[in-house]
């Protein structure tokens, strides 16, 4: 029987972030003008309007040349719609469809982006998972209720418990099959006879920092952020010798681990579960845990580059200065992930002080959490995902509306196959080849028939670690092959949409599609406009500069003929080149092409294939399709938020999203009558469209 230490730390993760900060610069501005004529001085003086490009604008606002991009103002930016008068259609169309509802928006404490439909759809489902939480009796209850109330003690006895595990305990802990399941953040069955693909990743927030993030991006911020972290060591009474001293030097050795991971080269690994062994020498049993799970000795694995890195490395480590910093780095982990048990404010505003100027800091992760209630939620979404995915299923996702998505999905990919089929620039090879990946394509409409049976889930311990141990074990017993696909998958109280290009897969979740398609008297033309928008958009990720690399069944495998592929490329170098030269959100800091064409061109597909649809409705409504679509998009940015997602996100900002799309077809152009000085205007020779 494993030692119940061993099974205490059984979600310990490595986290493998690469993040390319880019910028560079590209002068282009407006020049404001007056528009007024001179006023009678015997008449009472009327507050000024300045014409700013075709905004109007009360005089004295700031200069908002900053906010400028081709050619509108950046109006996704929190405080600037209040700033300027409504825009016509066919001048700015985001800001016209979103000016109510963003004028005088208010952002929700501790958010930094928020509102539209998706947004708002989290704070429904937040409702409907508090609902399942408080349900007197329940298995979630009961975790609830630990957590919440006796979270404090149970929590510092953990990271005590952890600074005690002796070599051996450490040594079973990475040998668990326990480890193996926790540490698995993809592992995809391509093909029955084919094989399997695994890459070891992050699933939970408790190794958020200490480990490569803390590498790459705060190693000079050291001594700040151990000060930190001392904090909240003494604030939950944890007896450490000269802790700061101990934080410090650990980090310290942390980084200097994983910047030598970093710094490596490697290729994958690919080749059977039988030979796994002669590639990972110690850390985590990939082989046994997959035999376990019934995979045989000669199925094919492909498991990612740092993967293999870690798995070494960590080897290499333990044999050449034992398990200290193993064990240590464990024991800062759990102190950095149980901050906010400590008083959220207290931290943040020291964290806040120490790391805010580092440059592409991603303050989303200590930020959108700022209570004791909101971080019970994400450690119940995290170590009982697979219960709190049960149960929501069973209340909510498995309804009507289930068809209703399902039978969208098979519209899109029915029209995607003859707008291919009628495509001009393809040839008639590449093109069965793209018809025949529609063809193979598969789709959950946010109900996974495989979830974990957690109905019979009980147990008797009386403290938040014993029934955690439990839960695993439990969890483990029912773990098979009928779950695997839960790993590459979402849960359905998560709001997302993906497709997967290693598998050829779509999946939409509930909860995304919940605030759109509930109303039973909801028009067409704005299901389409708005989540239909969204399922074609992930179908179009199939043929973006990513997913155009894998073929029906799942391999990156060249899949077209030279001429198409050049083709193909020359039409997404051009989105690439309008993003690097022309488009720019702040001051003088250009969008990266690179960064956002493959998003981009799913949004433009996404939005091509639905046009289609609506054409073959009766007397379709375009302005309600057109509305819906806008609406969806009308998020809200604090500013620094905003700059840093052009430094990271693949999305462009919405008000980009919406603009340069729309922008881009006959239809568009011809509903709102728009002409060639109007702001919503782009000649056929300069638009972007892929497909």
């Amino acid at each position: 029987m494993k030692s119940r230490l061993t099974k205490l730390f059984s979600l310990l993760i490595f986290m493998f972030t690469l993040v390319l900060l880019v910028g560079c610069e590209f002068p282009f501005s407006f020049s404001p003008t007056n528009s007024n004529t001179t006023k009678n001085p015997s008449q009472s003086i009327e507050p000024r309007e300045l014409k700013y490009g075709f905004y109007t604008i009360e005089d004295g606002v700031e200069d908002l040349s900053f906010l400028e991009g081709y050619p509108w103002i950046n109006t996704s930016i929190e405080g600037v719609m209040a700033k300027i008068k409504r825009p016509e259609a066919k001048d700015d169309f985001y800001a016209y469809t979103n000016y109510e509802y963003l004028k005088d928006y208010k952002m929700p404490d501790g958010k930094d982006k928020y509102g539209g439909s998706i947004f708002e759809g989290d704070a429904l489902t937040q409702a409907k998972i508090n609902a399942i939480l408080n349900e007197k009796g329940s298995a979630l209850n009961r975790i609830y209720t630990l957590l919440h109330e006796g979270s404090a003690a149970s929590l510092k006895a953990e990271i005590e418990a952890t600074m005690s595990l002796t070599d051996r305990e450490i040594a079973n802990l990475f040998k668990s099959k326990e480890m193996f399941y926790a540490t698995i953040n993809q592992l995809e069955i391509r093909d029955e006879d084919e094989g399997l693909y695994i890459t070891l990743s992050v699933q939970s927030g408790e190794n958020l920092l200490i480990s490569y993030d803390y590498a790459s991006y705060y190693s000079d911020q050291a001594d700040e952020f151990a000060e930190a972290l001392n904090e909240v060591a003494i604030a939950m009474g944890l007896q450490i010798d000269d802790s700061l001293n101990f934080i410090k030097t650990n980090l310290t050795k942390l980084g200097e681990f994983y910047e030598d991971i970093f710094n490596q080269s490697g290729e994958a690994y690919n080749g059977t579960v039988g030979e796994m062994d002669s590639v990972y020498n110690g850390f985590i049993d990939l082989k046994s845990g997959l035999l376990d799970l019934g995979f045989s000795d000669d199925q094919v694995v492909v498991c990612d580059r740092s993967a293999k890195m870690l798995s070494n490395e960590i080897d290499k480590e333990i044999q050449d200065n034992g398990y200290g910093l193993i064990r240590n780095m464990i024991v800062l982990s759990k102190i950095y992930y149980y901050r906010y048990f400590i008083g959220v404010e207290n931290f943040l505003n020291l964290y806040r002080e120490s790391l805010d100027d580092i440059e592409g800091f991603d303050e989303y992760n200590i930020t959108d959490t700022t209570s004791v209630d909101d971080f019970v939620l994400n450690i119940i979404k995290n170590r009982y995902a697979e219960v709190l995915s049960r149960e929501f299923s069973l209340r909510y996702a498995n309804n009507p509306s289930r068809q209703i998505i399902a039978n969208i999905i098979e519209e899109v990919i029915a029209e995607y196959k003859l707008l291919l089929a009628e495509n001009d620039w393809l040839s008639e090879t590449t093109k069965a080849k793209a018809i025949e990946k529609l063809d193979a394509m598969t789709y959950v409409a946010y109900f996974e028939d495989g979830l974990l049976n957690t109905d019979s889930f009980e147990s008797t311990s009386t403290d938040l670690i014993g029934l955690y141990e439990d839960y695993y074990d439990y969890v483990l017993t029912y773990y098979d092959l009928v779950n695997v696909g839960v790993l590459t998958g979402m849960p359905p109280y998560e709001t997302n949409a993906s497709y997967f290009p290693r598998n050829n897969r779509f999946a939409i979740t509930y909860t995304i599609v919940s605030s759109y398609i509930d109303n039973e008297n909801i028009k067409k033309e704005y299901i389409y406009g708005s989540i239909g928008t969204v399922i074609g958009h992930e179908i179009s990720h199939g043929f973006d500069s990513i997913g155009s690399l894998y073929d029906k069944d799942g391999n990156y495998t060249n899949w077209w003929t030279d001429e198409d592929r050049t083709a193909f490329e020359e039409r997404i170098q051009k989105i690439i080149d309008l993003f690097d030269k022309k488009l720019f959100s702040f001051k003088d800091h250009n969008l990266i092409g690179k960064q956002v064409d493959g998003e981009v061109t799913a949004d433009l597909g996404g939005m091509k294939v639905m046009l289609r649809l609506m054409s073959k409705l009766e007397n379709p409504d375009y302005q309600e399709f057109f509305k819906a679509y806008a609406t969806q998009y009308s998020y809200v940015y604090t500013y620094d938020k905003g700059y840093s997602d052009t430094l990271i996100n693949p999305h462009p900002l919405s008000y980009l999203r919406t603009n340069l799309t729309l922008a881009q077809f006959d239809i568009f152009q011809e509903t709102f009558n728009i002409k060639e000085d109007d702001g919503m205007y782009i000649p056929e020779k300069d638009r972007i469209l892929v497909w």
